[in-house]
């Protein structure tokens, strides 16, 4: 008889004791705040903020030219935000702002930020422009390129998929990094700019799909957004990350400690949200992303907030919805 040595069973009990006895939505409402504030704090320290932030020298940030398209202008900035490590930005800044901000991060793309607002003949791609639809109804929109994607990448390798997220990621976790804090330490750094250096103002943050992992993290971490928009992210850990294959930027070590998915994404509560999926994603399943919402909505109801949480499941796959994005960020911009 043959033997079977599979590492299934072993990895489902783990994954069991980690993350499904203490979900977030279990937490009654007088101990929900100071429960969110160990979490926040716990998921700081699997993200290694704390050593990304002491070797933080400040921050610089410098505008380098700008471009002026139909109806709003481009400006190439970039930032140095930790020693030897400097990235570049876009600002897309409208004729006609209406005064609101919105801190978007992209998701995989070989062309970085600027494939979410410049053709470059992509067909069909994914993030659909967006930011060129929020800068055209009058939102400032700041486009960081995030580390491993686009121009910020390991020039060493010669293999172009080596380039970016793998080599970046197996080499950080060698030296009890990892890419996803890495990511999150940026985005944090430039919202901070943003506000120091540029007067944003009131901002909200959206991301797609890799760059929705980083704006639920941001959007945990955060209490000064005005909204959180996360598209093509969000399916439960146990539906997407640990059954398929996914990008290595995705795995966080210790990341179970802090919860699952929708336990993170609930870290943000009360400040509005919106979860957004296509029902045919092929790689954050319907089922699991409804498992996330549920588990969300609870908090946001025993929070008192009911109404800030919003899920939109669209007729569509590994790609962004509009239809509900822009009437969110209108009521998350009103929101008090």
């Amino acid at each position: 008889m043959e033997q079977r040595y599979a590492t299934d069973e072993f990895l489902d009990a783990l994954y069991r004791d980690m993350a499904e006895d203490r979900p977030l939505s279990g937490v009654p409402e007088e101990n929900l705040e100071s429960e969110q504030k160990i979490r926040r704090s716990r998921l700081a320290r699997v993200l290694a903020l704390d050593r990304l932030e002491a070797m933080a020298e400040g921050c610089r940030a410098r505008e380098m030219h700008t471009e002026k398209k139909d109806g709003y202008d481009v400006i190439r900035c970039e930032m140095t935000f930790l020693p030897k490590l400097t990235a570049p930005f876009w600002i897309l800044r409208p004729e006609r702002p209406n005064g609101r901000t919105v801190l978007y991060c992209h998701g995989h793309d070989s062309y970085g930020g600027k494939g979410a607002f410049l053709d470059y003949g992509q067909e069909d791609p994914y993030h659909k422009w967006m930011p060129l639809a929020m800068a055209r109804r009058g939102y400032t929109v700041y486009i960081p390129e995030l580390i491993g994607f686009g121009e910020v990448r390991r020039e060493r390798f010669r293999e172009e998929e080596q380039r970016w997220c793998y080599s970046n990621a197996t080499a950080l976790l060698n030296l009890g990094l990892n890419l996803a804090g890495l990511r999150v330490f940026q985005t944090q750094r430039l919202f901070r700019q943003m506000t120091e250096q540029w007067d944003a103002g009131e901002t909200a943050i959206y991301g797609v799909s890799g760059g929705g992992l980083v704006d639920t993290f941001v959007g945990a971490l955060e209490p000064g957004l005005k909204g959180i928009v996360i598209s093509n992210y969000g399916a439960s850990f146990a539906s997407s990350t640990m059954a398929m294959h996914h990008c290595i930027d995705n795995y966080i070590p210790g990341l179970l400690s802090v919860g699952e998915c929708c336990d993170i994404m609930a870290l943000a509560a009360p400040t509005p949200l919106l979860l957004s999926n296509g029902i045919r994603d092929p790689i954050f399943p319907e089922q699991g992303v409804r498992e996330t919402a549920e588990q969300v909505k609870k908090v946001y109801e025993t929070a008192g907030y009911p109404e800030r949480f919003w899920c939109e499941l669209f007729d569509g796959g590994h790609e962004v919805s509009q239809d509900q994005v822009f009437p969110f960020l209108e009521f998350a911009f009103q929101t008090e």
